[in-house]
């Protein structure tokens, strides 16, 4: 009995780390991750051309902090999240 339990605990174990995995693999589906270094910059023209050139063809959503948002989820889409100077604060998929 005492092995079953230690092998059940193991596959949970397992299992958790494989949804982890793929979690943070399919979270930069709209290639946030590679903008980084557009943080804190001001969201110019010439900034936004840039960004869309490397993130390619899909949609961009560009709002203010505190703005209301709609929370339709598209994977593809990124957003990009501007502080109250224009500055880039962050940038995310959904």
């Amino acid at each position: 009995m005492k092995q079953w339990t230690i092998l059940a605990v193991l596959a949970l174990a397992g299992s958790l780390a494989a949804c982890q995995t793929s979690k943070a693999d399919s979270a930069d589906t709209c290639n946030a991750r590679q903008l980084d270094i557009y943080l804190n910059a001001l969201s110019a023209t010439e900034v936004k051309v840039t960004i869309a050139n490397r993130v390619g063809s899909r949609p961009i959503r560009y709002y203010t902090e505190g703005d209301p948002i709609t929370m339709d989820h598209n994977p593809q889409r990124l957003n990009v999240e501007l502080g109250k100077d224009t500055r880039i604060n962050r940038f995310w998929c959904g």
